[in-house]
């Protein structure tokens, strides 16, 4: 809930030419997920999606640069879906960070299960 909000009052009040000029469009979607760096699996969800990758919610992200292992599940379905991807960037946690601003990683696909 409070990610959806804050997505939404982001959206709005920083409408920059970075966002408008994405080459694809991130939609809300909370998605449970699986991330693996380390030989170590780490539990949590995405909060928005595209077609080449995605933001994980997280307090223990992965390094940026790091390739990972990634599962998603999709709940109506059942299904785990794989996908390699890389760290593009990473929020990390900090009592001192602007509000608007979550903890995680957001995520490049490098291959995706059909």
């Amino acid at each position: 809930m409070v990610d959806e909000i804050l997505y939404r009052v982001n959206s709005f009040f920083c409408d920059t030419a970075q966002h408008k000029n994405r080459r694809h469009t991130r939609v809300l979607c909370n998605l449970p997920v699986e991330f693996q760096y380390n030989g170590v699996k780490h539990a949590s969800y995405t909060t928005n999606l595209s077609e080449c990758g995605c933001f994980i919610r997280t307090l223990k992200p992965a390094p940026e640069g790091l390739n990972l292992k990634l599962w998603m599940t999709v709940p109506e379905k059942f299904e785990n879906i794989y996908v390699e991807c890389k760290v593009a960037w990473v929020n990390g946690f900090d009592d001192n960070r602007r509000s608007n601003t979550l903890p995680g990683m957001g995520v490049e696909f490098k291959s995706l299960d059909k």
